[in-house]
């Protein structure tokens, strides 16, 4: 969340791009930083190998995808819609998809054979 909100903010206020734009590059960013902490701490699935690595990659990737879908969905809704400050919008709808990429990650992405 913490690295999501800075590449959002930052790309919203430091580099002046379109809010949507800031929310792809802030899920770009988090998603590779989500991934080695999950790698690594939350599911701690390291120590399989390369292959196995590239594998969950490549499911997790594929799960925050439509995290992402519904990011942008909830954000445009609470932005061009209900006129919500954009920031505040952001962590809204990270709140909003926080669940389905833990679950899809947990369930799918990182689950061990």
């Amino acid at each position: 969340m913490f690295v999501n909100l800075a590449i959002y903010s930052g790309s919203l206020y430091l580099l002046h791009v379109h809010y949507l734009l800031a929310a792809t590059f802030s899920f770009v960013g988090a998603m590779t930083s989500n991934f080695i902490l999950n790698l690594r701490w939350t599911f701690k699935t390291h120590d399989q190998g390369f292959r196995a690595i590239r594998d969950q990659y490549f499911k997790y990737a594929l799960v925050t995808l439509v995290s992402y879908g519904i990011n942008i969905a909830v954000l445009w809704i609470l932005v061009d819609l209900h006129h919500w400050h954009k920031v505040v919008a952001q962590l809204t709808a990270i709140a909003v998809t926080t669940m389905s990429n833990f679950l899809g990650s947990k369930l799918w992405a990182f689950k061990l054979n």
